[in-house]
């Protein structure tokens, strides 16, 4: 029920930050004037400015894309910059109107962002399955472009990255991240698996953009994510369903194994924050200086 709730919230913020910004453009310029003539400036400016902060930052992810945790929990302060300064120009104002739009710059520029920082974004870590020593399912995985490969003949070091799909931003600069560091990784002698319950048209559009040889697993209704205890149940932001996405999403985690067996586990409590391919070739390191 978490992972619903949070999927209906993101959802819900995104689009009603951008209803308000597109109703305050076309208020403060007029566009519509038979509909909108009864906002002045003043609202009109605060209509944009409630919904701006959170779209600079969904804009700024797109780009940039990446958090340190520290980052992660500071940035909420600039998130709320619109919904505070809507709120400041509303208060000299004493019609209902304008105090009907406070509530809103309260609820999409301050509450909503506060609690996407505070809540959306965060796992509860402690909850997670422990999946160090455990053995992966026995079961054929679909590979993309119609290749299947079985848990039960793997061998050697495999490197496991369950991500959301294409289009979660953070998933593809981790991606593209562990495909700049691939040769690193390959030279240790691990294979890396790329694992998504995305259609496998999605999969394959990647794994060409993807200019490192990585195996794209279509894990088709979560079957893999599900086994292991790390799936989110209803945790694809609503909507997305309409592009053919599945409603079900894994938790991001990066998983090492020796054949099927699991060595080493890393899963985030910040969907936002992910492990480095460092820690990635760290974690390989270590465990072969032991074997």
């Amino acid at each position: 029920m978490s992972f619903l709730a949070k999927s209906i919230f993101i959802s819900s913020l995104i689009t009603a930050s951008f209803v308000s910004v597109s109703v305050g453009v076309l208020a403060y310029f007029n566009v519509l004037p038979n509909t909108l003539s009864w906002l002045n400036s003043h609202q009109a400016l605060a209509l944009i400015l409630s919904g701006i902060g959170f779209l600079t930052f969904i804009g700024y992810i797109f780009i940039a894309m990446r958090f340190s945790k520290s980052l992660a929990q500071r940035q909420a302060w600039w998130l709320i910059f619109g919904g505070v300064g809507a709120i400041a120009l509303l208060m000299p104002l004493q019609d209902k109107t304008s105090t009907l739009l406070s509530i809103w710059a309260l609820v999409i520029g301050v509450i909503g962002p506060l609690a996407y920082v505070y809540w959306y974004s965060l796992f509860d870590k402690h909850s997670q399955a422990a999946l160090t020593d455990l053995a992966l399912p026995s079961m054929t995985l679909q590979l993309v472009n119609n290749h299947t490969v079985h848990t039960d003949s793997l061998t050697g070091l495999n490197l496991w990255v369950f991500f959301r799909g294409n289009w979660c931003p953070v998933c593809m600069v981790q991606l593209n991240e562990l495909a700049t560091s691939y040769q690193a990784i390959a030279s240790k002698g691990v294979q890396t698996f790329m694992v998504s319950p995305q259609p496998e048209s999605q999969s394959a559009k990647l794994a060409q953009q993807i200019k490192a040889p990585m195996q794209f697993v279509v894990d088709t209704n979560s079957t893999l994510a599900k086994a292991i205890g790390i799936n989110a149940s209803g945790g694809l932001p609503t909507g997305l369903q309409l592009l053919g996405y599945d409603s079900d999403v894994p938790m991001p985690t990066v998983l090492l194994t020796d054949g099927n067996k699991i060595v080493w586990s890393a899963q985030t409590d910040n969907y936002r924050v992910r492990p480095e391919p460092e820690v990635f070739l760290a974690a390989i390191e270590a465990y072969q200086a032991q074997k």
